[in-house]
């Protein structure tokens, strides 16, 4: 039989105002978690998580304040790819800045700003909208889950740049400048870029000869018909340096296989089937496929940078060029965070995502909370960043001079 709500109001609907829909989205959000997370290495204090979050909910103020309930429910996950999203957070823009937090420090890496608002790349911010950087990183560190530390501050970094249209205000020290205020219009986040990264300067070529006979890939943009178009240059190429520091948009579905011999096997990819409550009883469908020689067979004189922005896809393709030994692997260590999303949709107009495919390498360890770890580190200093260097760029063009 039919129940009627006639406690509601006609053209009443969930949203996150109401506390009993705050209440019930958050046990649907936990219980999708606890029967389909597809891995085992939670907190203990995942248990304990829905109670916190009904507690805090019951009382939140505004469906805002909801969101970060649900963020700290998800933190015992440990997934760099989790993730919450409502319609009360505008998410839809980011600032035109990369940066890079190190030491409590964010330095200014690059930007596109209007000459009258340009900042020198180098410049430490010091305050976002009158706020300390260190303490509006600190309350994010609260609410952003990771597999990794590095991962969390590679996320944390993403999202001190997005957020709505107004504009936002910093305050920067550089040494030719001094301390100078700023106010950044964001822009509207291209939406060709992964969930995680929020601006990104296009190169003006994304596979460019860096130095004669060594070429630089930026994997990052490079299409199949730029890598196609580019063979014939890349073919009599003495070196090759694959730059992976975040996730592909479209990686060429074939380069890997002009670096091999040999057939290979990509990475397994495994999709949980749980068929009894609380993960009690589930197996996995495992696929994968083999990846075959081609012609024109490229240099093995190859380099392939990494760092915690190397997520979901992008670190599935440094893994596969890791363990067969396809290239020097330079940078730093990826997030820890491969695999495909999934996405529930919930009561009030949430949504929460997660790492929904377990991804794993050739001894069947599984990527989520394993990171690449280069073979070759060089991750970069403070004042590495003050002086706009690539240390890990620096790295693999002084690899790939020896013989």
């Amino acid at each position: 039989e039919a129940i009627e709500w006639t406690d509601r109001p006609d053209g009443w609907s969930p949203n996150g105002e109401d506390r009993a829909t705050r209440l019930a989205t958050a046990i649907i959000a936990w219980n999708a978690l606890q029967h389909f997370f597809p891995f085992e290495d939670i907190d203990d204090e995942w248990d304990d998580a829905l109670s916190t979050a009904l507690h805090t909910a019951a009382v939140d103020e505004d469906p805002s304040s909801f969101v970060n309930t649900l963020e700290r429910m998800l933190m015992p996950l440990n997934d760099g790819q989790a993730a919450v999203e409502h319609p009360s957070v505008e998410r839809g823009f980011s600032l035109p800045v990369e940066w890079t937090l190190l030491a409590n420090q964010l330095i200014l890496r690059d930007s596109e700003l209007p000459i009258d608002e340009h900042i020198e790349p180098g410049a430490m911010v010091q305050m976002i909208d009158q706020e300390p950087v260190a303490q509006r990183a600190a309350m994010l560190e609260t609410r952003v889950p990771a597999a990794t530390s590095h991962g969390r501050r590679a996320r944390i970094e993403h999202e001190l740049r997005i957020g709505g249209p107004e504009p936002v205000e910093l305050v920067v020290v550089s040494p030719e400048t001094g301390r100078t205020t700023h106010h950044v219009e964001p822009v509207t986040r291209d939406p060709s870029l992964r969930d995680m990264e929020g601006w990104m300067r296009r190169p003006a070529e994304s596979i460019e000869q860096v130095r004669p006979g060594v070429w630089l890939i930026d994997l990052v943009w490079a299409s199949e018909t730029e890598f196609t178009e580019a063979l014939d240059d890349l073919e009599d190429a003495d070196g090759i340096i694959f730059d992976l520091r975040g996730a592909p948009r479209r990686f060429p579905p074939h380069l890997i296989g002009h670096l091999i011999d040999e057939p290979i096997t990509s990475a397994r990819r495994e999709v949980s089937v749980a068929t009894r409550p609380n993960r009690t009883m589930v197996h996995f469908d495992e696929s994968h496929w083999t990846i075959e020689p081609r012609e024109p067979r490229l240099t093995d004189n190859v380099a392939c940078l990494i760092n915690a922005h190397t997520t979901g896809e992008g670190e599935a393709h440094a893994g596969l060029l890791a363990d067969h030994d396809l290239a020097a692997i330079v940078g730093e260590p990826t997030a820890g965070a491969a695999g495909n999303i999934n996405r529930i949709d919930l009561p009030g107009g949430y949504q929460v995502s997660w790492t929904g495919l377990r991804l794993t390498d050739e001894q069947g360890r599984a990527r989520h909370g394993n990171p690449i770890t280069p073979t070759h580190p060089a991750g970069p200093s403070i004042d590495d960043l003050m002086e706009g260097r690539d240390v890990a760029l620096e790295k693999a063009l002084e690899l790939l001079r020896q013989p």
